[in-house]
C-alpha cells in the first residue's frame, strides 16, 4: 500500500505492508484523507535537517547523557542503543481521514466491513491506503454524506470542541482570531450556534472568504483598513466581546494578549490554536476575565485508556467525548450547517503527495483553503488482495542455524536482543521482523538483514523456515502470543511477564504442555556472570541464606504504559524479575511471604501502587529473602544491589558492575560493562532449541514465579480498595 512520509524536511510516497487489526481496532481501507495546513507544514519543516553548527550545539547537548550510559552499561552496549534511536527516519503523519472498514478487532461489535466511517489520530489515521485505528476514533459516517466531506472529521472536531469550550449563548457576540481551516470551520459552527460572530486573519483572502460562510464583520490584521479593535468598539458600543477564540498559531504572545482587550468583563478567551501563553495578569484581573482552554479533539484525547483500550467514558458525565464531538460534526455537515465542502479546494492522488504539500507553501493567493488526498478506496471497485508482508534481503540455501522471528521491534529488542542475536550467528539469524507499524519493521528488518518485515504475526507462525519466535510487544500481548506461536509448532523466547493475569497464565501453560515446544521468559538476571558466581558458592552452603535485595527502580509517570492495561504494573512488569532470581538463588520452594506497600498518601497523585514495597519470602531450608522496591531514591545511588549471608561468609553484587565476596576465599572483582545476563540467557536458549544443552529454565519455575507475582498484585489491590 501507499503511504506518506516525513523525511529530512521531505514528503515521499512509499510503498508499505498494510497494518493488521488488534482486537480494539478497526481496519480501514481510505477514501479521502484530509491534509492539516498548519500542522502537518510545521512537521515538515521540523523534520529538516538543521544547520550544521545547530547540529554540533544538539550533539553537545546529548554528550552527558551518553556518557552516563557508557558508564553504566558498557561502551559496546552504549553503540547499539545510540544506533538503534537513530534508526528510522521517516516519520508517518495525517490524522484525518474517510473510508470503508474491511476488518474490525474481535472487541469491536458497533461496527462492520464495509461500513462507511470517519477516522481520527495523529497515531494512527494516517495518509496511507489501509489503516488500522482505535475504536474510539472511528464514527460512521451519515447515510447522505459523501466520504469527500467526511474526511475533515477531526479537524471538525478540533473546531467544535473549541466552541463549546467557549460555552456560548444565543446571540452572544464572538472574535475568532485565525480564519485558516480550523477558523472557518469554527465560524460556521458558532454561525449554527446563533451567534454573532467577528474574525481577523493577516491575510485578506481567507477573511473575505469567512464573509462569504457567515463572518459578520471582518478586518486584516495589520492592514490599512479598521483595526479588529475598532470593529467591536464599534458593533458593541464598547462592551467588547462575549468570547475571543484563538484559532491561529504562533510561537509569540501576542495574540493572548490582544485578545483579552477585545473581550468585555467577565468574558471568555478561549485558547484552540498553538499560541504563546505569556498572559498579562492585571488584564485578565482587571476584566474578572476567564482563560480556558481547549484540548483538541475533546474528552479522551491523550488517554490512552479511551484512546487504546477503548474504554468510553459514562455518556451522562462525559455528555461529549472525542468520538461524540466527531460524530456530531458530521451530522452538522450532513445537515448542511457546516458547508465543510466549499473549504476544500484542491483533491490530490495519492502518488502526488508531494505536490499537495508544496501548495500550502505557495503565494498567498494560490494558497489553497482545505486540502484532500484521494485513495483508490473513493472508487467502488475493490482493490487488489495484498500481503501484509514486505521482502528485504533474499534467504539463500546455505543459511543455516536457528531461524528467529522477531514480535515486537521497539527500543528493548533494538538495544539489546538484536545485537546479542547478531553475536550468535551461525547458530541463530534474524529472519522476519513484525511490528505494529511496517515503516518501523521494516527499517529494523532492514538494518539487521533480515529476510522480511512484516504487520501480521501469522505472517511469522507460518513460515516454515523460523523456528523460534522472540516476542518483545508490550506485556498485554504477551501470554496470547506466546501460545499461538507454541502451538504453531514454533520455539518461544518470551520477555518477562509471562502474563498478566491468571486465565492467560492458565493458556500459555496449556500451551507449553500441548505443544511440548521451547519455552523460556526473560528472566535474565539468573545469567549474570556475577549472579552465576555468587551461585557456585551457595551451592555448597550448609545452614540457610540471608538475602536483601534492594531495587531503586525511579519514577514513571503515572500514566506511562506500564502502569495501564498494557502494562499490569512495576509488580508483575518488572519486580519478577528478582523474586525469580531470589528463589533461583536459595534454590528451595517457598512456603510462605510477608508484603508491606507503600499506598499513595492523599495528594500525592504522581505515585503509583505497586511502585514502593518490601516483600519478605520464606523458604523450606529456613533461608530468608527481603526484596525492596521503590520509585522515590536518587538514581545516583544505582538501580540494583544484592546482599547474601551465609555459613560466616557474605557477598555483595552492586548493579552487575562489582562482586565483592568476604569470607574464604575473598573476592573482589569490578567489570566495565554491566552484564545482567541478557546474552547467556539467549544463547543458552539457542543451544536449546537447536538441540545441543536443556532448558535454561524449567517451565515450572517460570510458572511458579509468573502466578505468585499475580496473587501479589491481586493481594495489593485488594488491601486498597
Amino acid at each position: 500500500m501507499k503511504q506518506v512520509l516525513i523525511r529530512h524536511g521531505r514528503v515521499v510516497v512509499e510503498e508499505m505492508r498494510e497494518p493488521s487489526c488488534e482486537p480494539r481496532h478497526v481496519l480501514v481501507r481510505s477514501a479521502y484523507s484530509l491534509i492539516s495546513p498548519g500542522t502537518e507544514s510545521a512537521s515538515v519543516k521540523h523534520s529538516a535537517p538543521p544547520p550544521a553548527g545547530s547540529r554540533l550545539r544538539n550533539r553537545v547537548g546529548k554528550i552527558g547523557e551518553v556518557v552516563r550510559m557508557a558508564m553504566r552499561r558498557g561502551l559496546k552496549e552504549t553503540r547499539s542503543a545510540v544506533a538503534a534511536r537513530l534508526e528510522g527516519p521517516s516519520y508517518p503523519t495525517g490524522y484525518s481521514l474517510s473510508g470503508t472498514v474491511l476488518e474490525v478487532g474481535d472487541a469491536v461489535t458497533d461496527l462492520v466491513p464495509g461500513q462507511r466511517v470517519a477516522c481520527a489520530g495523529s497515531a494512527s489515521a494516517h495518509h496511507a491506503e489501509v489503516v488500522a485505528v482505535p475504536r474510539n476514533l472511528v464514527v460512521a459516517v451519515p447515510e447522505g454524506l459523501s466520504l469527500e466531506r467526511a474526511a475533515g472529521v477531526t479537524l471538525g472536531a478540533i473546531a467544535l470542541q473549541g466552541v463549546r469550550q467557549a460555552d456560548v449563548r444565543l446571540g452572544e457576540i464572538v472574535c475568532v482570531l485565525g480564519l485558516g481551516l480550523v477558523g472557518q470551520l469554527t465560524v460556521s459552527l458558532l454561525r449554527a450556534s446563533g451567534c454573532r460572530v467577528v474574525g481577523t486573519d493577516t491575510d485578506p483572502l481567507r477573511v473575505e472568504r469567512a464573509r462569504s460562510l457567515g463572518l459578520e464583520l471582518g478586518c486584516v490584521a495589520g492592514g490599512d483598513d479598521e483595526t479588529i479593535e475598532a470593529v467591536i468598539e464599534r458593533l458593541t458600543a464598547g462592551r467588547g466581546v462575549d468570547v475571543a477564540l484563538l484559532t491561529a498559531a504562533t510561537s509569540g504572545s501576542e495574540l493572548i494578549r490582544q485578545s483579552v482587550g477585545l473581550i468585555r468583563r467577565r468574558g471568555r478567551v478561549v485558547v484552540v490554536g498553538d499560541v504563546g501563553m505569556q498572559i498579562d495578569r492585571a488584564a485578565f484581573y482587571e476584566k474578572e476575565a476567564e482563560l480556558r482552554i481547549s484540548c483538541s479533539y475533546g474528552p479522551g484525547r491523550y488517554d490512552p485508556r479511551y484512546e487504546e483500550q477503548g474504554q468510553d467514558y459514562p455518556y451522562e458525565y462525559v455528555r461529549w467525548t472525542e468520538n461524540r464531538n466527531m460524530a456530531e460534526f458530521l451530522r452538522l455537515v450532513d445537515l448542511g450547517e457546516v458547508p465543510i465542502g466549499e473549504m476544500i479546494d484542491r483533491v490530490f492522488d495519492i502518488g502526488d503527495a508531494a505536490a499537495a504539500y508544496r501548495t500550502l507553501n505557495a503565494a498567498a493567493d494560490e494558497r489553497p483553503l482545505g486540502v484532500l488526498l484521494r485513495y483508490d478506496g473513493a472508487r467502488d471497485e475493490p482493490p487488489p488482495a495484498e500481503s501484509r508482508r514486505i521482502e528485504i534481503v533474499p534467504r539463500t540455501s546455505a543459511e543455516s542455524g536457528v531461524g528467529v522471528g522477531l514480535l515486537g521491534p521497539g527500543s528493548f529488542a533494538r538495544e539489546i536482543h538484536l545485537p546479542n542475536l547478531a553475536s550468535l550467528a551461525p547458530t541463530a539469524s534474524l529472519r522476519a521482523v513484525a511490528g505494529r507499524s511496517s515503516g518501523s519493521a521494516r527499517e529494523v528488518a532492514r538494518r539487521h538483514a533480515a529476510a522480511y518485515a512484516c504487520t501480521d504475526p501469522e505472517e511469522m507462525l507460518s513460515d516454515e523456515e523460523i523456528d523460534l519466535v522472540m516476542i518483545c510487544t508490550r506485556h498485554d500481548r504477551h501470554a496470547e502470543l506466546s501460545a499461538r506461536a507454541l502451538l504453531a509448532g514454533k520455539a518461544v523466547f518470551c520477555e518477562k511477564p509471562a502474563a498478566l493475569d491468571l486465565p492467560g497464565l492458565l493458556r500459555l501453560d496449556e500451551a507449553v504442555r500441548s505443544s511440548g515446544r521451547p519455552f523460556t521468559v526473560g528472566f535474565n538476571r539468573r545469567f549474570a556472570p556475577d549472579m552465576l558466581e555468587l551461585k557456585e558458592r551457595l551451592f555448597r552452603r550448609q545452614g540457610p541464606l540471608v538475602l536483601d535485595y534492594r531495587v531503586n527502580a525511579g519514577r514513571l509517570p503515572t500514566d506511562h504504559w506500564l502502569h495501564g492495561t498494557e502494562g499490569g504494573g512495576r509488580l508483575i512488569g518488572e519486580a519478577c524479575h528478582m523474586v525469580d532470581l531470589m528463589g533461583h538463588l536459595v534454590g528451595h520452594p517457598r512456603t510462605g511471604h510477608a508484603i508491606r506497600v507503600l499506598a499513595p498518601p492523599a495528594g500525592r497523585g504522581d505515585l503509583s501502587l505497586g511502585d514502593n514495597f518490601a516483600l519478605t519470602c520464606r523458604y523450606a531450608d529456613g533461608s530468608l529473602a527481603t526484596l525492596v522496591y521503590t520509585s522515590l531514591g536518587d538514581a545516583a545511588l544505582g538501580k540494583e544491589r544484592a546482599e547474601a549471608h551465609w555459613d560466616g561468609q557474605s557477598a555483595v553484587v552492586d548493579d552487575f558492575l562489582r562482586l565483592t565476596v568476604h569470607g574464604h576465599p575473598a573476592v573482589s572483582r569490578s567489570r566495565d560493562t554491566a552484564d545482567k545476563g541478557h546474552r547467556e540467557l539467549l544463547r543458552r536458549f539457542v543451544e536449546h532449541v537447536a538441540g545441543h544443552g536443556p532448558e535454561p529454565i524449567p517451565w515450572h519455575e517460570i510458572l511458579d514465579v509468573s502466578r505468585f507475582v499475580l496473587d501479589l498484585d491481586r493481594e495489593i489491590r485488594g488491601r486498597v480498595n
